[in-house]
């Protein structure tokens, strides 16, 4: 009987189809009808496209912080901000909710980015959905798979961000009051880094190909990389934390 890795869907981004392990997950795999084959194949394919987007994060770093010097911007931490959406306090014992309101803060600049963008641009929504805007085959970019690989992985984690920012501040809440084992705050907030990290290579992507439109991503830039560095700051363990089968790829 084929050995599955081992709670790997525990911290996983939920999304099988761009998931570089499926074959090793036992929630997944042997449900998948293409055959084991097949499905290692994407899995190989999966791989390379994660590993192409996540070598560009220390560039995209780098980037975000040159631009937040250039514009006198402090992005060390998160601005005490109001929240446009209505907020939903799920989080329980979670101490603060100020960075969740930065969460529901980038969804708006997404939904609202995207949806001035869809006005002057080729882009097209695929069965009326805004998550699924792609642009146009006529577009006037060289690299319009490119722009659609990270319009699909902005979309995917647009959302998710809050959320698992909820459950990690949940979590933690819960660890402080000794209501609950483990280190499944760090192990929620090491998702968070990654979504963010993948996320800002997406926008970094789009701030070089949407010329026209610099100032208006310059600020969900910079609500991204704030974000970014006060999880860093509320789990310092983050970076440290290993998830079962993504922390411990093979070649």
């Amino acid at each position: 009987m084929k050995q599955y890795i081992n709670g790997i869907f525990n911290y996983c981004d939920r999304w099988c189809e761009r998931c570089p392990l499926a074959s090793e997950c036992g929630n997944y795999a042997p449900y998948f009808e293409g055959g084991a084959e097949q499905l290692k194949k994407r899995d190989r394919e999966n791989r390379l496209f994660w590993k192409e987007v996540d070598g560009k994060v220390a560039d995209t770093l780098k980037f975000v912080n040159e631009l937040a010097l250039k514009n006198d911007r402090d992005i060390s931490d998160i601005e005490d901000i109001d929240a446009r959406k209505k907020f939903d306090l799920f989080q329980g014992e979670a101490k603060t909710n100020a960075v969740l309101r930065v969460g529901r803060k980038y969804e708006d600049q997404v939904d609202d980015w995207f949806d001035e963008a869809a006005e002057k641009y080729p882009l097209r929504a695929e069965d009326f959905a805004v998550s699924e805007l792609k642009i146009a085959a006529d577009a006037p970019f060289e690299n319009i798979d490119e722009i659609n690989n990270m319009i699909e992985v902005v979309f995917r984690y647009q959302l998710q961000i809050y959320l698992k920012l909820s459950r990690a501040f949940f979590s933690k809440g819960k660890e402080e009051l000794g209501e609950q084992e483990g280190n499944d705050s760090t192990g929620a907030a090491r998702l968070i880094v990654e979504f963010i990290d993948r996320s800002l290579v997406g926008w970094h992507l789009f701030y070089n190909t949407f010329t026209d439109e610099q100032e208006s991503i310059t600020p969900i830039l910079f609500t991204l990389a704030s974000l970014r560095n006060r999880t860093l700051k509320e789990f310092p363990e983050v970076m440290n934390f290993k998830r079962p089968g993504f922390d411990f790829q093979k070649n």
